[in-house]
């Protein structure tokens, strides 16, 4: 135990004594650099290269960690940053830290790249592990950088229908900020809070349908308080009933996996994917059945995976419903255009864009009264380019639906041009350790949308809020509600 005790306190020495001069934006401080070759490894293996930091790294193979003892002086949330590389692609491993374990994506990267990620180090001796789970990374060294994240919300705004009464939830990242009280004018607002697991001091505020039912008709704005003067408002819309809308679109909580529902102007009903199995069982069927829908006018499957197709090509969906009418990735010509319930599609990706499922899968435009609805399929960054370079004039959207559930890679200019005001995204906690979603999407899409586009209002997750419904009149007649984590709800439509 002893000697436990010295090595420890040995590896804090190194790592405090290793820093180095650093630029930024043509500006010169000192930073504190932590050499992976200084630390603790096991299973690694110490490498010579020039272009590294001290001309020494690790190479991690599919095993093996690093640990980081790291002195602090007091507690507060800081970015570490690691550069690494990552030559054979997306990698996802495993940051334990001081016990705590979360999964963290290295992207894609030959030539040596940064990623960073935000965490609460306790003042004293922290313990901070990278520990191979896919593995086959290169690791130089890490730096901290202090910060003062704000607590955020999601969704910012949402819908209740005095006639159709259900809990609203709001998701909040507290970043170290205890919410204390919910306040409706000088009226406080009861609530419950329960964790979030997959992110760090993260929770799921609750306030029940009862508390809701006394709010009066209108557009009211609940501000939620938390410590240190922190406070966020959250714009909530009550009414009878939803407005009348032609079109709506439902977003299930499908896990991982693909499955949207669209009622058309006229009544007709469109299907696009059906999940996986287990899912086309205890979300999709139910949700179809709730609504009482036995005819399917319109049922695409945009590839044959089976987190899309349930693992039998749908055929389960096509015997239990009246299919009026069936599509896949063959049915449609790249470029085509067609028009089915007064809805205008066109084709952006098929069959004959790709050499596997995901490059082939369907993606495509849905135009109404001016707004637009793009929906991603499973293509990759390079179908985007693709798809940027012969349609530019059919980009933008008001509501992008994610490629590859943000899973698989982007293309960070065809984000930008699609220019959404609302993004939904169909995943599980996997996209918190995925690049897609955490460095192309979040540190360079999401936050030129934020500083250039006004009308960009936020990207909802499905983990996170649970079903999200559109309801769409027009291009500046629209809205969108979510219903929370709860598998039963009847959505008014």
């Amino acid at each position: 135990m002893k000697k436990r005790i010295l090595l420890l306190i040995a590896f804090a020495i190194c790592s405090v004594l290793s820093w180095a001069t650093v630029s930024s934006s043509g500006n010169s401080f000192t930073e504190q650099i932590y050499e992976a070759e200084n630390s603790s490894f096991t299973n690694l293996i110490f490498i010579n290269d020039s272009t590294a930091s001290a001309g020494k790294y690790l190479k991690m193979g599919n095993k093996g960690s690093v640990i980081w003892i790291i002195q602090i002086d007091s507690s507060a949330w800081y970015d570490l940053d690691f550069r690494y590389r990552s030559p054979q692609g997306e990698k996802e491993q495993s940051l334990v830290k001081n016990g705590i374990e979360l999964k963290i994506g290295f992207g894609y990267s030959p030539e040596w790249n940064f990623l960073i990620t935000k965490t609460h180090l306790q003042k004293g001796v922290n313990t901070i592990e990278l520990k191979a789970s896919w593995g086959n990374i290169d690791i130089d060294y890490l730096t901290l950088h202090r910060i003062h994240p704000e607590p955020t919300l999601k969704p910012r705004q949402n819908f209740f229908y005095k006639k159709f009464p259900y809990d609203i939830s709001i998701k909040t990242n507290c970043f170290g900020h205890s919410l204390k009280k919910i306040m409706y004018g000088k009226m406080a607002i009861p609530f419950s809070t329960t964790e979030f697991s997959f992110q760090e001091n993260a929770a799921v505020i609750t306030i029940s349908k009862d508390i809701l039912a006394q709010l009066p008709i209108g557009k009211h704005t609940l501000q939620l308080h938390y410590d240190h003067h922190y406070s966020l408002d959250f714009v909530l819309h009550v009414a009878l009933n939803p407005k009348l809308s032609q079109l709506t679109i439902i977003v299930p909580d499908v896990s991982h996996g693909s499955s949207v529902l669209f009622i058309l102007p006229g009544g007709k009903i469109m299907l696009v994917d059906c999940g996986q199995d287990w899912i086309r069982d205890q979300v999709i069927i139910p949700l179809l059945d709730r609504h009482r829908i036995q005819k399917i006018d319109y049922f695409f499957l945009t590839h044959y995976h089976d987190d899309h197709d349930s693992g039998d090509q749908g055929k389960k969906i096509r015997e239990q419903y009246e299919v009026n009418q069936f599509y896949d990735y063959r049915s449609f010509t790249t470029g085509e255009c067609f028009e089915l319930s007064q809805v205008n599609f066109k084709i952006l990706n098929s069959y004959e864009d790709g050499d596997s499922e995901n490059t082939r899968s369907l993606s495509f435009k849905m135009e109404y009264n001016g707004f637009v609805y793009v929906h991603g399929g499973d293509i990759y960054a390079e179908n985007q380019q693709k798809i940027l370079q012969n349609f530019p004039a059919d980009i933008e959207a008001d509501v992008y639906y994610a490629n590859h559930h943000f899973h698989g890679s982007v293309d960070v200019d065809y984000l930008r041009a699609v220019n959404p005001a609302l993004i939904l995204i169909q995943a599980q906690e996997a996209i918190y350790a995925r690049s897609a979603y955490m460095v192309q999407f979040k540190q360079e899409a999401e936050k030129h949308l934020i500083e250039n586009n006004k009308r960009y209002f936020e990207a909802l997750p499905n983990l996170e809020v649970g079903t999200v419904v559109i309801r769409v009149n027009g291009k500046h007649d629209w809205t969108y509600e979510t219903y929370g984590k709860t598998k039963s709800v009847i959505i008014p439509f």
